[in-house]
């Protein structure tokens, strides 16, 4: 068979192949350039020779030389041979054991099991582009990343496609394969893909990891005119291209387990080609190339279905925004972050603002949560000194985001003759479609979110005492939990179910209700004595778990059920405190969730936080005594690591660019800690003025802190600090 040997043009690695390959395009296993396999070159004609009677005598000395020489030279490629074949071997050894791979007409590393028969391209294996070539050694492996091998499937550790690297965007190709490469040295295959509605457009993110809490991954953030929308778009930078007119790019890393999280920002010199198609669904296919102008050769290349954001509210909201009780997605993690500071300098981060008296300056005002949308700071408290018998009303007031400027504030009578109390209003509003769902006293509201207009109010079966329970709002249903559950028209306030369910005895027993997006459905978690999925729009129960009988059972009944299921794509993470305290992981399906594993508690928990594939809780202490933070893996629910420290509360921790943020000795510390699995790092802290029970808002790098009767603003970026 002939055979081709040529020089890559780039690095100048020998490389040899059969002849099909003549003309075609392939990638060079040790540069990761892109070239064209030269044609075999026509042999030159001879000319023809004239008889001689000296030619029997050249003959004869000729054999005599080759005698000589092949016994000398027999030996010589013996040796050449042994040292080629410890190259060969150390090279195998270096890579870890990657296998190779044969380069075919398509940019694609395939499987390498047929060089011989096919006459495949050969190349050192285990190298990807920008590995140093130790020589051509023919392939041998049995299978590469994306074989249909158990390991690989499990580990989604190797690229299933080597995308070829170059700065040139003319030049560079995209596979019709999954989105992988390489970011900053290791391999990477997108597990997911989302697009986001931002302030100024839509940031695409793409990430490898359980949830989506950014692991390592990038994020290419759009810049659209008003009202244009990310479809049927074509986008091409090219690495020359000016920081005002690229799209900014960011590339996160290190995130796994025993690796610093890391993080950087492009602006310029990286090259970039995306399209993106029509929505099917809940959805929309794309197609990506990026490659970044750093050391490592970061590049990623491929094909997509990026999900879009319809958890109930506006489909494509804002997803900068802190529209509702623990984030956008109820789980208290940031879907878009820019980088964070990693320590805070001098007295704590910058506070850009503060805003006081926001309910009169009374003492109990209140532990809801601040909620951030459009510019807006939204906050649910109780308004004292009001001409009521409990001296107290339902208030929200709004504010300016960028100043704390009070725009305008709504209060409504009690009409009770009960006292209520700052617990009383702990319900945190849900903003979306211009309105604002807050449960008060024992009333339901709904209020234009622009000027705080009364637009319906409902009556809520509801303790002496008040509820903490904060509004979800999906397929135009506001759903929330009270003595059972609600599910009143968004619209117009009218009940569309209602399903009754002692609480039991014990305060706070009015947890708030969680979202799962499911083949593309909105379904609804909610519990009380029970946990139930839902279908929103009739309330009727899919699947029904106890959480007070079993592990869960107390004693005496006294249980303290504020803590909100925490759910990262179709795992589940419940806590429950009262006289018997654990957490508990569940798979979810739509036949019924499947029990995972069990962990005690020593104390009142909050609720839990699931990010880059560990559970993080911070206890809430009972009354002064101490707690801890814990560290548990998510797939096994192994406990990595527990820390006892001060008791906070009842605040539950949010996440963003791999930091937890939350409160130690009951709203006087704030907290800045790395997500790390190994250890407990806490990164700052600083004093604030909060109650303790409220948790923190988090939207474009900004925390957001309810004080005792007011809001403060901190800028926690790394360019604030």
């Amino acid at each position: 068979m002939n055979v081709l040997r040529f020089a890559c043009p780039h690095c100048q690695q020998h490389i040899k192949g059969g002849p099909g390959y003549a003309g075609r395009r392939i990638v060079c296993p040790a540069c990761g350039n892109s070239l064209v396999v030269p044609a075999t070159p026509a042999a030159p004609a001879s000319a023809p020779v004239k008889a001689s009677k000296r030619i029997p005598i050249f003959i004869g000395v000729g054999v005599v030389l080759l005698g000589v020489g092949g016994y000398f030279g027999w030996a010589l490629a013996n040796k050449m041979q042994a040292e080629y074949k410890a190259k060969g071997r150390q090279v195998v050894r270096d890579s870890g054991g990657q296998p190779p791979g044969r380069a075919d007409g398509s940019n694609r590393v395939g499987q390498a099991t047929d060089s011989a028969a096919a006459g495949g391209m050969t190349q050192s294996p285990g190298q990807h582009p920008g590995a140093a070539a130790e020589g051509p050694v023919t392939a041998t492996s049995t299978h590469v990343p994306g074989s249909a091998t158990p390991a690989a499937a499990e580990q989604k550790e190797l690229p299933v496609i080597a995308p070829v690297y170059t700065l040139e965007v003319k030049q560079a190709e995209i596979p019709e394969s999954k989105a992988n490469g390489i970011i900053s040295g290791t391999n990477f295959v997108a597990d997911a893909v989302r697009l986001d509605k931002t302030a100024n457009g839509y940031v695409l993110t793409l990430w490898q990891g359980a949830g989506p809490g950014p692991g390592d991954g990038v994020q290419v953030f759009l810049r659209l005119k008003p009202n244009e929308a990310p479809t049927n778009m074509n986008l091409t930078v090219p690495s020359d291209t000016k920081p005002a007119v690229a799209t900014p790019v960011t590339k996160n890393w290190g995130t796994r387990p025993g690796s610093p999280s890391q993080s950087r920002s492009y602006s310029m010199g990286y090259a970039l080609r995306l399209e993106l198609g029509n929505p099917k669904g809940n959805s929309i296919p794309g197609k990506l190339y990026l490659a970044l102008p750093d050391t490592e050769r970061t590049v990623i290349a491929g094909v997509f279905e990026a999900t879009l954001p319809a958890y109930g509210l506006t489909a494509m909201q804002n997803s900068e925004d802190w529209p509702q009780w623990r984030g956008p997605l109820r789980n208290g993690l940031a879907l878009v972050s820019p980088p964070l500071a990693n320590s805070w300098l001098g007295e704590g981060p910058k506070l850009l603002w503060k805003a006081e008296r926001l309910m009169n300056g009374g003492k109990a005002t209140g532990h809801s949560s601040p909620v951030v949308v459009g510019g807006q700071v939204y906050l649910h408290g109780n308004w004292s000194g009001a001409n009521t018998p409990g001296g107290a009303n339902d208030a929200v007031a709004c504010l300016s985001a960028s100043t704390g400027s009070l725009l305008w504030r709504s209060v409504f009578p009690v009409n009770d003759e009960d006292d209520p109390t700052g617990a009383s209003h702990s319900s945190t509003p849900c903003v979306g479609d211009g309105r604002l769902y807050v449960a008060g006293h024992k009333q339901a509201y709904c209020l234009d979110a622009k000027d705080g207009k009364l637009l319906w109010q409902q009556p809520l079966d509801a303790r002496a005492n008040g509820m903490s329970s904060s509004f979800a709002v999906m397929d135009g249903v506001a759903i929330l939990t009270c003595k059972g559950f609600y599910g009143f028209e968004a619209l117009t306030g009218q009940v569309r179910w209602h399903r009754s369910e002692d609480p039991g005895p014990g305060a706070g027993v009015f947890p708030s209700p969680a979202c799962w997006r499911h083949e593309g459905k909105n379904y609804v978690v909610c519990p009380c004595r029970s946990v139930e999925l839902m279908e929103p729009t009739v309330g009727e129960a899919i699947w029904k778990i106890p959480w007070l009988v079993g592990s869960w059972t107390s004693p005496t009944g006294n249980w303290r059920g504020n803590s909100t299921p925490a759910i990262v794509g179709d795992w589940m993470v419940l806590t429950q405190t009262g006289d018997v305290t654990a957490m508990e992981a569940y798979k979810m399906s739509l036949e019924g969730p499947k029990k995972l594993w069990h962990v005690a508690h020593h104390d009142s928990a909050t609720s839990p936080l699931i990010y880059q594939g560990y559970v993080y809780t911070i206890g809430g202490g009972d009354y002064g005594k101490a707690t801890s933070i814990r560290c548990v893996e998510l797939q096994t629910g192994r406990v990595a690591w527990e820390q006892r420290t001060f008791p906070q509360g009842c605040s539950s921790p949010i996440a963003a660019d791999g930091k937890i943020f939350g409160y130690l000795k009951f709203g006087k510390l704030l907290c800045m800690w790395k997500a790390d699995p190994n250890r407990c790092t806490l990164l700052a802290s600083t004093p604030v003025r909060s109650d303790g029970y409220s948790s923190l808002a988090f939207a474009q790098g900004h925390l957001f802190v309810r004080l005792d009767d007011g809001v403060a603003c901190y800028d926690v970026t790394a360019r604030g600090q």
